[in-house]
């Protein structure tokens, strides 16, 4: 197959690394083949492409985009996950609750609220 692969880091939370990042493979002293990795900084990324996208992909990432944590943006993307009926309400819970990367959100009123409310509108 000839198709390009695309190696890219998705850096979820500020500073992120730094430099030019490049995984080397060694054969003896000898350098044999190198990737080279892009950065994607999610918080450098604005909440609005989530809501362009054709998908819900982004969408349980718009806590950690730019502007994504004001309160309406958190409810517009779990109302529109609801309303893509990929997931259901536990699962679009679990989706801006993480354990461990989005612990922030997962007590966060408006998401609480909304799922109190079975996830309607």
């Amino acid at each position: 197959m000839n198709t390009p692969v695309l190696t890219t880091i998705i850096q979820l939370f500020p500073p992120g690394l730094a430099g030019e990042p490049v995984y080397r493979v060694m054969l003896g002293d000898q350098e044999i083949n190198r990737w080279r990795f892009e950065f994607v900084n999610l918080w450098e990324v604005a909440v609005e492409r989530a809501f362009a996208a054709t998908g819900p992909g982004l969408l349980a990432l718009v806590p950690l985009l730019k502007g994504g944590q004001e309160p309406g943006a958190v409810r517009r993307a779990a109302l529109a996950l609801d309303a893509s009926a990929v997931l259901s309400n536990q699962e679009t819970l679990d989706a801006f609750a993480v354990p461990g990367a989005l612990r922030p959100w997962r007590d966060c009123p408006t998401l609480r609220l909304w799922m109190r409310s079975g996830g309607s509108g």
